[in-house]
């Protein structure tokens, strides 16, 4: 017979003749949830009608009694303590947890932190990405993340890019000067460097450190950087301000 769990409806393969002595407790594998469980009443009166027959035959006076008599065994020997069903008997009333569904929860998970990941990435490197792709700040200024563009009141000037060959291997070599072309003095950011190709792709970036931090009115500061040249044409290099960190500022 199948016996079901009220608790968490988990089904479970059982002997009718557990019950033939009558209700017990028993305990669902799953939940733990205990209750007093029986035969159905068309399995009692199957049972009771089987025990009536038996007890005929033999006490019938039709039939020829053996010399002695065959001793029947019990349909069940009560418990001496109540038991739990045991767990090879379950029959799961659902399926299990399908693969794909796990993998597809996975899935879900993976996508949701690499969409959190570009978009901390586009906040935080919001500079360097308004360089690359211009189109971007105007939809910076319009959630509020305005782009700084540093170096106000400085400009670069003599930009000069080329490869140089140096200690067995070729660099590119980005040289210029930083001028300040205000009646005060001015703080001096960091420069970022854009590599562009043929087609018109970053090839690479890089940062230039200040070659000062800061500059008199009037004052010019030369820098000089030399990156590994990346595989490819260079045909043009831009420069811009990076954003003033909160150090410099104070």
């Amino acid at each position: 017979m199948i016996l079901i769990c009220p608790n968490c409806n988990a089904r479970y393969l059982v002997a009718a003749t557990v019950f033939a002595s009558g209700p017990r407790q028993v305990r669902c594998a799953r939940c733990s949830h205990t209750w007093q469980a029986d035969l159905p009443a068309n399995v009692a009166a199957m049972l009771a009608e089987v025990q009536a027959e038996t007890t005929d035959a033999l006490s019938s006076e039709k039939v020829a009694a053996p010399a002695v008599a065959p001793k029947l065994p019990p349909l069940t020997e009560p418990p001496a303590a109540t038991t739990p069903i045991p767990p090879g008997s379950n029959l799961p009333a659902v399926c299990a947890e399908s693969r794909w569904h796990r993998v597809r929860l996975w899935l879900l998970v993976f996508l949701f932190l690499l969409v959190l990941g570009v978009i901390v990435a586009l906040v935080q490197g919001r500079q360097m990405a308004a360089l690359r792709w211009p189109f971007l700040e105007p939809y910076y200024n319009a959630l509020g993340m305005g782009i700084t563009h540093g170096g106000q009141g400085l400009s670069l000037q003599q930009i000069h890019s080329e490869r140089r060959y140096e200690g067995g291997s070729v660099g590119l070599s980005v040289e210029g000067e930083i001028h300040n072309d205000t009646a005060s003095d001015q703080d001096v950011p960091d420069i970022l460097a854009l590599a562009i190709g043929p087609d018109g792709s970053v090839m690479r970036s890089w940062r230039i450190d200040a070659p000062t931090p800061k500059l008199r009115p009037g004052e010019v500061a030369r820098f000089e950087t030399v990156t590994r040249t990346p595989p490819g044409t260079v045909v043009e290099v831009k420069l811009s301000f990076a954003e003033l960190s909160h150090d410099s500022e104070k």
